[in-house]
């Protein structure tokens, strides 16, 4: 009997393990082929919005084609999904590695500010930055994939956000010889999240609300901060209130330089 049984228990772990390869390499293959494809149409996608720019630039009297608006509405819609895909995929595949870089958390912030300046504008939104002074003026960390949280975090704000403000709060929880534990936020008044989303807001492809001249309403936008943060070993949290607003505060880990 013991031995009927062993026979049995090793051949249950031989299909178990041939299902696990299986499941693996379905999943490699399912991996790629959306890394290839995604690849393959971008390059195409470019060169639609780069086309589109150009007919813009060399014939003004197109400027308010309706047909031109909505091929360029089209292409770069379909280029930020693409984009968003492969990032989602590239992270999920460790494929992403932080970078050390000198930076000023002031000055990426003052630059992130005057980009986002257009789509404040077009919602008549303010933007305000505050920096506390104990954080160090040289900070090392990869400020690429900080800046990246941060647009996604702010631009959401700003579409979200109509005649309001928007506020980026930076504050230094602790300093251990070179480590930084630095807490960020981006509050704004806008229309806020049921709270049947918030739980939700970082899966992937949850979209809350949805605007015709938004062309990025993949749903992946807080699913790439959400690996972002995470790429920091950090913490994100999000906090929101119909009518009155959402807070989005994450926590990461930067070194000082003291040099």
């Amino acid at each position: 009997f013991k031995a009927k049984l062993n026979k049995e228990l090793k051949s249950a772990n031989c299909e178990l393990l041939e299902a696990k390869e299986k499941a693996e390499e379905a999943s490699q293959l399912k991996t790629q082929f959306i890394s290839t494809i995604s690849h393959e149409l971008r390059t195409p996608l470019y060169g639609v919005v780069g086309i589109t720019e150009i007919i813009l630039e060399e014939h003004k009297e197109l400027k308010n084609s309706p047909h031109l608006k909505s091929l360029q509405f089209s292409a770069k819609y379909l280029l930020a999904l693409v984009n968003d895909v492969l990032k989602v995929y590239k992270m999920e595949e460790n494929q992403v590695v932080l970078k050390d870089m000198v930076f000023n958390i002031q000055d990426e912030l003052t630059t992130i500010k005057d980009s986002m300046q257009f789509l404040a504008l077009r919602n008549n939104n303010q933007i305000t930055i505050q920096v506390s002074n104990e954080i160090p003026n040289t900070l090392i960390g990869d400020k690429i994939r900080l800046s990246q949280i941060l647009i996604n975090l702010i631009s959401n704000s700003l579409k979200f956000t109509e005649n309001g403000r928007v506020e980026i709060k930076v504050d230094l929880l602790a300093k251990i010889n070179n480590n930084c534990e630095i807490k960020f936020q981006v509050i704004d008044n806008g229309i806020g999240i049921p709270k049947e989303y918030q739980n939700r807001v970082f899966e992937k492809f949850v979209q809350v609300y949805r605007k015709e001249s938004d062309y990025q309403g993949t749903g992946l936008g807080l699913t790439i901060v959400k690996k972002l943060v995470d790429l920091f070993n950090g913490t994100i949290d999000l906090k929101s209130e119909e009518g009155r607003g959402t807070t989005v505060t994450f926590v990461i880990h930067v070194s000082a330089d003291n040099e």
